[in-house]
Order: structure tokens, then sequence, then C-alpha cells
């Protein structure tokens, strides 16, 4: 529960920032995979600030559940046309169903136990029209190894932002150092850490299959891993 905590007041503190600290590229991947959709009804899992469903909203019938309240409120304002609501991804009552469901941005890896991983599969399944497909993505342990060490300084606006990477096993902290900027020109200075998690690929493909049917693994280097899949036939 700690850890919880820890995260929601990094995602409340960092939320400004978080357009400029996602990779792009994962956008680019996601609107690559689901291609041209029109007149569907879409769930977006984590939805942060909106990118994703921004996208989509204009033909489509869009749904985003976020935790963050700072994040859903920087998502309602860029996208109109698209159902914001907080909530927990791995325990939600929406009464409808979906034709696409995406948990996108690694989300997933911040679920600390692969037991809330298949709690989150489980409402998937719950949520899913009969052909409907759940697209999703996470970082792998050979990704945590990789982005250790590494970091980012970024001057946002008038403030800077300086996050680190440290990777511990199967765990990754995202140490967030965030200088903002005062009238009187001063810069005030907090530290946020947000954790991650991540199991064997092996392990992780192994769960899936057990709740669904693969469409298709897309692995972009061993880092990050992109899934699509479909409910299992009976």
């Amino acid at each position: 529960m700690r850890n919880k905590k820890l995260n929601d007041e990094a995602y409340k503190q960092i939320a400004k920032y978080y357009d400029e600290l996602t990779n792009p590229k994962v956008l680019i991947a996601y609107k690559s995979i689901i291609g041209k959709i029109k007149g569907l009804r879409m769930l977006d899992l984590g939805c942060g600030t909106g990118n994703l469903l921004k996208y989509y909203s204009s033909e489509n019938k869009t749904f985003g559940i976020d935790e963050s309240l700072e994040m859903i409120k920087i998502a309602k304002v860029k996208d109109k046309k698209t159902y914001y609501s907080i909530g927990d991804i791995k325990n939600f009552k929406i009464n409808s169903k979906f034709d696409i469901i995406t948990c996108a941005f690694d989300t997933i890896n911040h679920l600390p136990t692969l037991k809330n991983w298949e709690q989150l599969f489980k409402m998937v399944i719950t949520n899913l029209g009969d052909d409907g497909i759940f697209i999703f993505d996470f970082n792998t342990i050979k990704s945590f190894t990789n982005y250790n060490k590494q970091a980012i300084f970024k001057k946002i606006g008038k403030d800077y932002v300086l996050m680190r990477v440290e990777a511990e096993k199967q765990i990754c902290f995202w140490k967030i150092d965030c200088f903002a900027k005062e009238p009187s020109g001063l810069f005030k200075h907090k530290e946020f850490i947000i954790k991650e998690y991540s199991y064997p690929n092996k392990l992780i493909i192994k769960k899936i299959k057990k709740y669904f049917s693969i469409v298709n693994i897309i692995n972009s280097d061993n880092n990050r891993v992109y899934i699509k899949v479909k409910k299992r036939v009976a």
C-alpha cells in the first residue's frame, strides 16, 4: 500500500510535466497497432493525460480511467469528447462492453505483483466484447537493466526536471527531481520516486495465455513488449 501511495503522490506532482517526459515512440506504436478505427467503443486503462484517447475520440466512443486526479484534470481539458473517470484499473465497474481496451505506456508495470496483473486481466475480460481486442505493453527485466543509471534532464516551461533510473533485479526506480521556478527567481526542489515491477518474459506470457488468445507480440529490441490479445474461445 505504501508503494501505491508513493506513486500516487509522484503522479500528482509531476502531472503537468508528464507529456514532456513520456516516450513519443510508444504513442506511435499504438497508433500503428490499432490502425484507423471508426464507430467503436474504446477504453484506456491508466489513461494518464489522455494522449492516446485524444487521437481516437472524434470518431469513436472513448473512455479513460486513471487513479490520478491531476492527470484526469489535464486529460479533460485536452479532450472534451472522451469520458474520463478516476478509478482503480484492476477493480472498476462499467456497465458496457468495449471493442478495444488498451493499457499503454507500461502502466501495467506499476502493479507490484503478478496477482495484480491477473486482476487487471480479469477486469479486461469482464469488459471486453466477444470480438474485442486488448492491447498493452510492458517493460521487461532486460529493459530495466538497460535503463539503469540513465538520466534525462529537461527544461519544461520555466521549470527543470531531472529523471534518473536505478534498477534492482525486477524493480525499477524512476527518481524524479522537479525544480519549480518561483516568483522570487529561486527554484523549489521536490523529489519523487515511481516504482515499476517486471517479471521473466516466459512467466508473463504464461499468465497472458491463461486468460487470452495471443494475436500478436511485438518485441521492441527486448526492452518494451507490445501484446495484442483477444478473448479465448470456450
